[in-house]
Order: C-alpha cells, then sequence, then structure tokens
C-alpha cells in the first residue's frame, strides 16, 4: 500500500524528473498596451454592425457605419481577437476605470467597500481619488513580475505611483474632478500636419513624446512594459476638435454631433500614430494590445450624460463597448459574440503576464480570457449584471431601471438594440425575476471573501530602497519574507483582524504615509500595504525562491481546499505558511533558498509530508502536486 507521504514523493520526483525546474525568465511575457477610449459608444467603428443605427444628414438618414470612420480600430478588430458583446461595470468614467486599474477588477462598490473599511483604520480619512495607493492595482502587480508601466491620459485616482505606476503623466495628487496632469494626452501637440494619416511625410507627433521616453527607458532596461494608453477622447472637448477631421465629417452633410464624429475620428488617429511607434520600434511583434472603452455614448439619442439613452444612463449605449485583444501572429483572428465584463480585462491581462500561472488573486471578479482567445470554449457566462445604474442582460432581455424617471423598463436586444421598445408592462414575471437577479447581485458584491491576501511592500525610510528578506508574520506564525522588490504576500486567509508583526532585518516600521502601522484588516481583499521602516545592518542574501503546489484527493483527483500548508526549512532559519484556494492552489513566494519540509493537514485527510524539497534564488518556481487520502 502506498501511504499520501509516497504518494506526494512519487509526484514530486516524476515532475521534477520530466519537467526540471520552470525559471521565470523562461515564460514569454509580452509587452502590454492597454488603450482606453473615452464616450465611445458601440455602434461607432467601421466595424459595428451598419444597419444598426441611422442619423439624420443633409442627404437623408446615413448609417452612423458611414459616418463614424475608424480605420486604425478596425485593423486591430481584424486582426485580433473581437469580443462585440463587451460591457463596462459603470455609464461613466470614474467608477468604470476603477474596475480596469484595480488588480482583482472590482466593481465600484467593492472598491468602495475597501476605501470605507480603511478609513477605519488608523489611516483615518482618505482624500478624495487617493486610495488606490492602498490597492492592488493592475501596474503593481504587473512590477511584481518585472514590468515597467506608465500612465498617460485619464486615470483620475491619485498620481501615477498612487496608483502603482512607475512612470506616467499624473504627477499631481488633484482630489477635483478633472486630474489637470495628462487629461490632454494625445491632444496637446497634436496636429493633421504631423500625427496620424494626414501628417506630412517625415514629420514627428509631438503628442506622443510623453510616451516616446518612457519607451526609451524600457528599451533601455530590457524589462517588459505595461502602457495605460486612455486619452480623454472622443469625450467632450477640452478643446475643439482638428478642423481637417471636424471638415471632413461636415462633408457628409450631418446636422448634428458633427464635434462628436470628429472627435471619434481624432481618437482613431491617436490609434494610429501608437502603432507607428511600436512598428517603427520593431515592438509590435512582441506588444499585446487591449482595446476598450471607459463607457459610451448615445450620439442623435442624448445631448448630456444621464439624458436620452447614453453615457450615465442604464440603456447600453452607455455601457456597451467592443473588447479586443491583438497580438499579430500570436492570436488567430476571431469574431465572438461571448459576453464579456470590463471586470476580465485585469483578469486576462495579468494571465498573459504570467501572474495568474503562479496563483490568481483570491478576490478576482473577472474571467481570465484566455482559453477562449486562443479557440477554446465559449465563456461560460450567461448574464451580465451592472449596478452602476442598475441593469440585468440575460439575452435575447435586458431589464434596467430609468435613472431619470426611477421606472423599471425591458428590451429585447436581439431585434431592439436601441432599446427603443419598452416591453415591461407586457412581461411582468420576467421582470420581476431580473429585479430579483438585481438585487441578489448587489448584496454578493458586498459579501467579504472567503479567503483574501494582502500584498506589502517594506522600503527604507531613508532612500525608499527595498528591504529584502524580511520575515512576516501574523500573530506568532511566520507567513512570508520580502523578495528582492520588498514585496510580500499574506493569505490566502480567512476574514477577520489579526496583527501584522513583519520581524527581522526591519525596524521602526510605519505606512509608508507616516501613520503608525497596528492592526491588519483581513476582511478586506485586494489591498496593497506600504511602509517604510529602517533595515538592520545585517547584509542578507535576497530571499525571491517561489514553491507553488496542487492538492487533490487521493480518491476522487478533486482539488482540496481549505488545506494548511506549513513549510520549513533550517538554514536559514524560515518557517512561511499558507492555505490551498478553491481550486486547490497554492503559492509561496520570497523564500530563501533551502531545503525545505513540507507538512500538509486538512479536516477529513491524514497529515501528509513531503521532505527535500529544493528552493533556489533566482525566481524559481518548483510544482508540488500531492494527493490527500482521507481519513
Amino acid at each position: 500500500m502506498i501511504i499520501p507521504r509516497q504518494i506526494a514523493l512519487l509526484a514530486l520526483a516524476a515532475l521534477l524528473g520530466s519537467a526540471g525546474l520552470a525559471s521565470a525568465n523562461e515564460v514569454e511575457r509580452p509587452n502590454i498596451v492597454l488603450i482606453i477610449s473615452d464616450d465611445h459608444g458601440w455602434p461607432y467603428y467601421g466595424f459595428a454592425r451598419p444597419d444598426v443605427q441611422f442619423i439624420e444628414t443633409s442627404a437623408g438618414m446615413l448609417s452612423v457605419h458611414e459616418i463614424a470612420q475608424t480605420p486604425n480600430v478596425d485593423t486591430l478588430a481584424a486582426e485580433g481577437v473581437l469580443f462585440r458583446n463587451g460591457y463596462t461595470t459603470a455609464s461613466v468614467c470614474r467608477p468604470s476605470l476603477k474596475t480596469l486599474l484595480s488588480g482583482a477588477g472590482f466593481h465600484h462598490q467593492q472598491w468602495e467597500a475597501r476605501r470605507t473599511a480603511l478609513e477605519a483604520t488608523p489611516i483615518g480619512d482618505i482624500p478624495s481619488r487617493l486610495e488606490s495607493q492602498y490597492f492592488r492595482t493592475l501596474p503593481r502587480e504587473l512590477q511584481r513580475y518585472g514590468y515597467l508601466s506608465w500612465e498617460g491620459g485619464k486615470m483620475w485616482l491619485g498620481n501615477f505611483s498612487d496608483a502603482g505606476f512607475t512612470h506616467g503623466l499624473a504627477k499631481k495628487r488633484h482630489t477635483s474632478l478633472f486630474n489637470i496632469d495628462g487629461v490632454s494626452f494625445m491632444r496637446e501637440g497634436s496636429t493633421a500636419a504631423t500625427c496620424g494619416s494626414t501628417a506630412l511625410q517625415g514629420s514627428t507627433c509631438a503628442a506622443l513624446d510623453p510616451l516616446r521616453d518612457f519607451l526609451d527607458e524600457a528599451e533601455a532596461e530590457g524589462a517588459p512594459f505595461f502602457v495605460w494608453f486612455a486619452p480623454a477622447l472622443p469625450h467632450a472637448p477640452l478643446d475643439p476638435p482638428l478642423p481637417e477631421y471636424h471638415e471632413e465629417v461636415l462633408a457628409t452633410g450631418i446636422v448634428h454631433s458633427a464635434d462628436y464624429f470628429s472627435r471619434v475620428r481624432w481618437l482613431d488617429e491617436a490609434v494610429g500614430e501608437l502603432l507607428a511607434e511600436l512598428e517603427d520600434r520593431g515592438l509590435r511583434e512582441n506588444t499585446l494590445i487591449v482595446y476598450l472603452s471607459d463607457n459610451g455614448w448615445g450620439a442623435g439619442l442624448q445631448l448630456w450624460p444621464g439624458r436620452g439613452r447614453g453615457k450615465s444612463t442604464a440603456y447600453a449605449m452607455g455601457s456597451r463597448t467592443p473588447v479586443i485583444f491583438s497580438w499579430p501572429g500570436r492570436l488567430e483572428p476571431a469574431d465572438l459574440p461571448d459576453l464579456v465584463s470590463a471586470s476580465d480585462v485585469p483578469a486576462t491581462i495579468l494571465g498573459f503576464a504570467g501572474a495568474n500561472d503562479a496563483r490568481p488573486i483570491p478576490e478576482q471578479v473577472g474571467i481570465d480570457l484566455r482559453d477562449r482567445i486562443h479557440g477554446g470554449l465559449p465563456i461560460a457566462r450567461s448574464e451580465i449584471v451592472q449596478q452602476t445604474p442598475i441593469a440585468v442582460l440575460q439575452p435575447p432581455w435586458r431589464y434596467l431601471v430609468n435613472t431619470q424617471t426611477g421606472l423599471e423598463e425591458l428590451y429585447r436586444v436581439d431585434t431592439d438594440p436601441l432599446e427603443l421598445i419598452d416591453l415591461a408592462d407586457s412581461q411582468p414575471a420576467r421582470v420581476a425575476e431580473m429585479r430579483a437577479r438585481a438585487a441578489e447581485h448587489r448584496l454578493a458584491l458586498l459579501e467579504p471573501p472567503e479567503r483574501t491576501e494582502i500584498v506589502g511592500r517594506i522600503v527604507a525610510r531613508e532612500d525608499g530602497a527595498p528591504i529584502v528578506a524580511a520575515q512576516v508574520r501574523l500573530g506568532r506564525r511566520e507567513i512570508a519574507s520580502t523578495d528582492s522588490g520588498g514585496y510580500f504576500v499574506v493569505g490566502p486567509q480567512r476574514p477577520g483582524v489579526e496583527l501584522l508583526r513583519p520581524q527581522k532585518r526591519v525596524r521602526s516600521l510605519r505606512w509608508a504615509q507616516g501613520y503608525p502601522f497596528t492592526a491588519l484588516p483581513f476582511s478586506l481583499g485586494g489591498l496593497f500595504l506600504p511602509m517604510e521602516g529602517e533595515p538592520k545592518s545585517r547584509p542578507v542574501e535576497v530571499a525571491e525562491g517561489r514553491m507553488r503546489g496542487l492538492v487533490t484527493d487521493s480518491e476522487t483527483g478533486a482539488p482540496v481546499s481549505g488545506v494548511r500548508i506549513r513549510a520549513k526549512a533550517k538554514s536559514p532559519s524560515s518557517t512561511p505558511r499558507t492555505v490551498t484556494g478553491p481550486d486547490g492552489m497554492w503559492l509561496l513566494e520570497g523564500l530563501p533558498a533551502s531545503t525545505y519540509r513540507i507538512g500538509l493537514s486538512g479536516r477529513g485527510y491524514r497529515k501528509t509530508v513531503v521532505r527535500d524539497v529544493e528552493v533556489g534564488t533566482g525566481d524559481v518556481l518548483i510544482d508540488v502536486p500531492i494527493a490527500l487520502e482521507p481519513r
């Protein structure tokens, strides 16, 4: 009979014998550019349905398809994977952008719940828009995997470093409606003579210079990069549309919305300038481009936000968007009907960067779309539920609460995509069911996660240098060590409040913003803890080893969650701990190079031990599959 320990050793030997150690340097990590247009309605693309909306011109009614020309975004859609049925989590920019900035893809309500709980800690009140410094943001997660990151355009959540970017344009900590820094990106310095398809040969588009400076630095360092490319276009003008674009639109004879469609053209030319820059640098073949809008607009259907059928309303014109993934030579072109949420975008970006292969963020809201993007099965999602404002899509039906009247409405979007014919009175049972689903979803958003984890970073107070190999404890239990960047990961952990005790090689610890550090709110997920202290003088070896494993039931093969993992090393002394997630996976990071003894215990299973697991430095992953025998 094979006992559990023997099973584990056989599995480990087979794995290491056949596959060896997988170095992170062997993982292909593409450069990633996230393009976020602003107020771009879903019908206003060249690839959109040509018969979905008509607009008045001097020559009669024309399809918006004939007026909204977007050849550069069309190219991304044709050469990449296009999800036509994408939806933002809000129909206005700032709540929507929170989802894209959050590493976990939080909805606005989840983001605000964490902000409220943070303000109950010694941090106290957080000035408006500055809470991102305490969140696990997308650029902050990517930095842990070697990415440099750059913010340009609309972000509206503190300065670039607050939000976790290594570089960017938002340098002042504005709390007003508009973040002045960077909001004019791709407007200032843009002329039709020097930018886009109308540019003179050999000209240089000055509007792109801030991004060029960043690309120069990233190439010099040989690091993969992440770019947040968010020009405030075709948003209402901070300045008038370029005359050349405006005249071209006016030539169609359009009666209204000429300024809007001029800015749609301007947005597309900005995308074209970006693509040309990547091509000129030889970067396009290793750059994944992701495109979507932060919210929509109803040209001809609204005159200002919150009125009519577009931005700031519950109608699909305010929140539907195409979502495009383009990586020439790596992704086969596809035009897919699956329902996609903006929450899926951070999860998928982290997947392409290799983060999800180690372990997804436990509180992750969205779906990692990579399998579908690579030709896998359709996404298992039958509905999209929104709360800002309230709407439920269960194709072909879409229910919403009209923000202007407070009345419930119901539409068949397969035959009425602009939601003009309200069928609520004829479908009372369906309306009641979808109303209940919206309420259920609202409560679910505020449920604390079953397991949560928090990432932190400890740097030296004097010069900001990372403090490495500092052990971090919860109560008396050591659970993590800081890596070469000063980062540590705590959890997954059951929600609660425990005392975080960074010890060894660091003293006089406090929040990086100067607040005293006391209790850690583990009821919150998706947090980032910026801390600073004074390193002790003893030199240390950088702790960069990582272990990952899968725990299954030896009889059924099913993953086992909630198994306690304890990895113990004698020299240097280290006893990090964690638990398996819902998928049976576990991960330990920031491990000093050593030989470890892994102990596992789970309710209903015999205790299991794996001995002599070697962990080296240099960001090494060791897979340790383990099968537990039921009692």
